[in-house]
């Protein structure tokens, strides 16, 4: 409604504002350069350090970003960033036992995307983007790292609504305090787990990462949160979608749902720090045969429907490692595929 001029306020208030979640945004649109500005608030509980006897800190990352995305042409664009953070980490026991991180962080991302959509998943065209961003070491309390990522999608429309969708996706980084990816899962996962019930965040970098460049690298069905974890990752998706059942009228009660899409996946994709140390195959004794190691692969299927304005997915998926098929892993979320 305000046209060329855009305002958003976001708030998540818990007892009270250090506990709270709250942001305000502005951007500037009348002009080809499209301008902006976020200031924030995040605050997060973790437990830190042993797995099994852990010690629970809170984490708050707040500060300010200045933004800017100039269109090279209808489907291409170049975005740019200059953020400004502070981060600290407090024992909740003992607040005067913190930690803290200052970092002044530039983006560069190229984006391009002819991709056209239809009732749920985009159906035809690519889109894809490569992000940089880095931050230089300000004083002692400073963190540096550069950290680069990939994400490469292709849709393939078949017939009416049946398509292909192919994603591939790799980053790295690099520096004093590089950035750890966590792989594994799917994003906005109801019925959430993770690997040994930890959240590898041990200090104020890994805060800074997980909440301001990317949070689990997903989807890899299969597995859980965090199932590997390192400074390199990549994933390939490859997705069959199709409409399932167009009209259904439930049994004695008045429901109608429409329009259920079905999905049959494959996700393959690892995490790891040393390129020498990877393997993606071994084999466990002479007399068998060649298992995955650190290449993890899952498959399956899946449904999508909109339920109460929602678009609610079930998956279902098993991991492989070459040589034989896991139990079900069930996985239920909210919100649109890749």
């Amino acid at each position: 409604m305000l046209g060329n001029h855009q305002i958003y306020l976001i708030t998540s208030l818990v007892f009270d504002l250090k506990n709270s979640d709250y942001a305000f945004a502005y951007f500037y649109l009348p002009k080809r350069i499209n301008w902006g500005f976020e200031a924030f608030h995040i605050a997060r509980f973790f437990g830190v350090g042993d797995q099994y006897y852990p010690l629970y800190y809170r984490y708050r990352l707040y500060g300010g970003t200045l933004m800017g995305s100039y269109p090279i042409d209808k489907f291409r664009r170049i975005d740019f960033g200059l953020g400004y953070y502070n981060v600290v980490g407090e024992y909740i026991d003992f607040p005067e036992i913190n930690e803290r991180s200052v970092i002044l962080m530039p983006s560069l991302t190229y984006v391009h995307d002819n991709s056209l959509w239809r009732y749920i998943f985009p159906s035809n065209g690519e889109r894809y983007y490569l992000s940089l961003y880095a931050s230089p070491k300000l004083g002692s309390n400073g963190i540096q790292f550069l950290t680069g990522i990939f994400d490469y999608r292709k849709y393939i429309r078949l017939w009416s609504d049946y398509s292909l969708a192919l994603r591939f996706t790799a980053g790295g980084s690099t520096g004093q305090n590089k950035q750890r990816f966590m792989l594994g899962g799917v994003d906005a996962w109801i019925n959430w787990a993770i690997k040994n019930d930890y959240i590898p965040i041990e200090n104020t970098a890994d805060f800074f990462f997980f909440e301001a460049i990317s949070g689990p690298i997903v989807p890899l069905r299969g597995y859980v949160y965090n199932e590997q974890n390192g400074s390199k990752f990549a994933l390939a998706n490859f997705e069959f979608r199709f409409p399932l059942i167009r009209y259904f009228i439930g049994g004695a009660l008045p429901l109608a749902f429409r329009n259920i899409m079905g999905v049959l996946f494959i996700d393959a994709g690892s995490a790891w720090d040393s390129w020498k140390a990877w393997k993606a195959f071994y084999q466990p004794d002479p007399f068998a045969g060649s298992m995955t190691k650190d290449l993890l692969i899952g498959m399956g299927y899946g449904f999508r429907i909109y339920l109460f304005g929602l678009l609610l997915r079930l998956d279902i998926a098993w991991r492989f490692n070459w040589a034989s098929f896991s139990k079900p892993v069930y996985y239920f979320s909210f919100g649109p595929d890749y």
